[in-house]
Protein backbone atom coordinates (compact mmCIF):
# COMPACT_ATOMS: atom_id res chain seq x y z
CA UNK A 1 0.00 0.00 0.00
CA UNK A 2 1.03 3.43 -0.90
CA UNK A 3 1.93 5.60 2.27
CA UNK A 4 1.69 9.55 2.20
CA UNK A 5 4.83 10.89 3.87
CA UNK A 6 4.05 14.68 4.00
CA UNK A 7 1.75 13.90 6.75
CA UNK A 8 5.21 13.21 8.85
CA UNK A 9 4.79 17.05 8.86
CA UNK A 10 1.51 16.97 11.11
CA UNK A 11 2.89 16.95 14.97
CA UNK A 12 -0.14 14.78 16.11
CA UNK A 13 0.50 11.94 13.37
CA UNK A 14 4.51 12.15 14.14
CA UNK A 15 4.26 11.95 17.84
CA UNK A 16 1.83 8.64 17.26
CA UNK A 17 4.17 6.85 15.65
CA UNK A 18 7.35 7.90 17.38
CA UNK A 19 5.35 6.00 20.53
CA UNK A 20 3.84 3.24 18.66
CA UNK A 21 7.61 2.29 17.03
CA UNK A 22 9.30 3.03 20.40
CA UNK A 23 6.98 0.76 22.70
CA UNK A 24 7.12 -1.94 19.86
CA UNK A 25 11.26 -1.70 19.86
CA UNK A 26 11.00 -1.83 23.93
CA UNK A 27 8.83 -4.65 23.70
CA UNK A 28 11.18 -6.76 21.41
CA UNK A 29 13.88 -6.42 22.93
CA UNK A 30 12.57 -7.51 26.72
CA UNK A 31 11.90 -10.86 25.47
CA UNK A 32 14.89 -13.24 24.64
CA UNK A 33 14.28 -13.32 21.18
CA UNK A 34 17.24 -14.02 18.33
CA UNK A 35 18.45 -10.79 16.49
CA UNK A 36 16.60 -11.75 13.60
CA UNK A 37 13.03 -12.20 15.47
CA UNK A 38 13.71 -9.00 17.24
CA UNK A 39 14.35 -7.59 13.80
CA UNK A 40 11.28 -9.15 12.11
CA UNK A 41 9.30 -7.42 15.04
CA UNK A 42 10.85 -4.01 14.64
CA UNK A 43 10.28 -4.18 10.82
CA UNK A 44 6.72 -5.58 10.99
CA UNK A 45 5.51 -2.73 13.38
CA UNK A 46 7.49 -0.12 11.29
CA UNK A 47 5.27 -1.34 8.00
CA UNK A 48 2.25 -1.74 10.19
CA UNK A 49 2.28 1.69 11.64
CA UNK A 50 3.10 3.19 8.81
CA UNK A 51 0.12 1.99 6.83
CA UNK A 52 -2.44 2.73 9.46
CA UNK A 53 -1.36 5.71 10.22
CA UNK A 54 0.22 6.68 6.68
CA UNK A 55 -2.59 5.93 4.55
CA UNK A 56 -3.35 8.01 1.20
CA UNK A 57 -6.69 9.20 1.48
CA UNK A 58 -8.24 8.57 -2.10
CA UNK A 59 -9.09 11.20 -4.59
CA UNK A 60 -12.59 12.49 -5.52
CA UNK A 61 -14.28 12.18 -8.77
CA UNK A 62 -14.85 15.72 -10.14
CA UNK A 63 -18.92 15.83 -9.58
CA UNK A 64 -19.30 17.09 -13.15
CA UNK A 65 -17.94 13.40 -14.18
CA UNK A 66 -21.00 11.52 -13.92
CA UNK A 67 -21.31 8.01 -14.45
CA UNK A 68 -22.90 8.37 -17.83
CA UNK A 69 -20.08 10.34 -18.84
CA UNK A 70 -17.36 7.88 -17.22
CA UNK A 71 -19.07 4.85 -19.38
CA UNK A 72 -19.28 7.29 -22.76
CA UNK A 73 -15.43 7.09 -22.13
CA UNK A 74 -14.71 3.92 -21.66
CA UNK A 75 -17.02 3.08 -24.89
CA UNK A 76 -14.74 5.59 -26.91
CA UNK A 77 -11.23 3.55 -25.44
CA UNK A 78 -12.62 0.41 -26.67
CA UNK A 79 -13.32 1.78 -30.09
CA UNK A 80 -10.44 3.71 -30.40
CA UNK A 81 -7.75 2.24 -33.07
CA UNK A 82 -10.33 -0.33 -34.29
CA UNK A 83 -9.84 1.25 -37.59
CA UNK A 84 -5.80 1.19 -37.87
CA UNK A 85 -5.98 -3.21 -36.43
CA UNK A 86 -8.68 -3.23 -39.68
CA UNK A 87 -6.02 -1.56 -41.98
CA UNK A 88 -3.06 -3.54 -40.91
Amino acid sequence: RPIDIRKLHNPEIKREIQISITNTITNATKNNDSNLDQWDKIKEAIRATCTQLLQKEKTKRKECMTDEILGLMKEKRTHKGKNQQKKI
